[in-house]
């Protein structure tokens, strides 16, 4: 078996950290629109929301793409199912805690808010992870 060639996405110096930076400014640019209508609707605890909202969905994206990163070479199916770990569960399990036990939180349906996010991290995080993982090539097998 050969290895990936320098030019692969797998090998390519920083891939990681060009995704998670692609990733960052994904989930940056639309913040001013969460913010604003956090604020716009429940005041300062609003912008609480989408910032949490933010911070959650780009620690969840930013692990899955490593985990996927870190399977690239030896299994990329394997690291882009093991991804949904992180993808999905990350948020959906914090939205759902906060949801229940804070209450000011639930006031501005912080579960809501961090599903709104989740889709848009979802969307990004998937193109990155397939341009991550890349076209392979049919397998050979030897006789």
């Amino acid at each position: 078996m050969s290895e990936p060639s320098l030019s692969s996405p797998s090998r390519r110096p920083g891939g990681l950290w060009v995704a998670v930076a692609w990733l960052t400014a994904a989930l940056l640019a639309v913040y001013p629109l969460f913010g604003w209508w956090g604020y716009h609707r429940h005041g300062a605890l609003g912008l609480v929301a989408a910032g949490f909202a933010a911070s959650v969905c780009w620690v969840a994206g930013a692990s899955a793409l490593a985990c996927v990163r870190l399977t690239t070479d030896t299994n990329p199916v394997a690291g882009v199912l093991g991804s949904m770990v992180f993808r999905m569960g990350l948020p959906l399990a914090s939205g759902l805690v906060l949801q229940q036990t804070h209450e000011p939180l639930a006031s501005v349906n912080i579960f809501g808010t961090v599903l709104l996010y989740y889709l848009i991290t979802l969307a990004v995080e998937t193109i990155l992870s397939v341009r991550m993982v890349g076209v392979r090539g049919p397998v050979s097998r030897a006789a």
